[in-house]
């Protein structure tokens, strides 16, 4: 609600499968089913333009629908818009990003929560190395929609959230990429009179517009 009403725009959230009743790909193919019913709809206006927003696992979700609508030479968005987004699949100490371990124990989100959450989306390890639970582990990340990835400084995910920012934009996409100062995961949760949040919806007005 708080979002729409700050961007005066119509909001659809999509009610996914969730984990551990549902381990993927139940919630992907949720979302990517709504999400090709959504810009395939012949209500569409020529000037309509459509985002695909999330923020933590729906940052995920977002990033692996529109991979997986490239995968199938499907129409894709116009823009995605990716909150502190998971994007790869080791949240153990062994994680080639350093903010897993600076920031993985004392900010809410701890790294053995992420963890957990990978183990119960998908079982296998292997398995969670695909592209469309990783999007960072994608070989082609061309094509994409113009994107903008918004991280939090106290967050384990932030580092591989900004690594996939920058993979969008070496592969040629448009890309902005913002750090959130002082805050932690989750924070676009907060009351919208807070900086942080005022900040956010700025960045997505701005992104918006143009």
């Amino acid at each position: 609600m708080n979002l729409a009403n700050h961007l005066h725009r119509p909001v659809y959230s999509i009610n996914y499968r969730l984990a551990p009743e549902y381990p993927y790909p139940a919630g992907f193919n949720d979302c990517l089913r709504v999400v090709k019913v959504l810009l395939n709809s012949k209500k569409n206006s020529k000037d309509r333009k459509w985002v695909l927003m999330g923020d933590s696992a729906g940052g995920n979700l977002v990033a692996s629908v529109s991979l997986k609508l490239k995968e199938e030479n499907e129409k894709l968005p116009d823009k995605q818009i990716l909150l502190y987004p998971l994007t790869y699949w080791d949240h153990s100490s062994d994680s080639p990003f350093k903010s897993i371990t600076t920031n993985g124990y004392d900010y809410g989100l701890t790294i053995k929560k992420v963890q957990e959450y990978m183990e119960m989306y998908e079982p296998d390890k292997q398995k969670r190395k695909s592209p469309f639970i990783a999007p960072l582990m994608a070989k082609d990340l061309s094509g994409q929609p113009d994107t903008l990835v918004i991280t939090s400084e106290f967050d384990p995910l932030r580092d591989e959230g900004e690594a996939y920012g920058q993979a969008l934009k070496e592969a040629g996409n448009q890309v902005e990429i913002h750090r959130l100062l002082d805050t932690v995961h989750g924070f676009i949760k907060y009351p919208p009179y807070l900086e942080p949040v005022e900040k956010t919806y700025k960045f997505i007005h701005d992104f918006l517009s143009h």
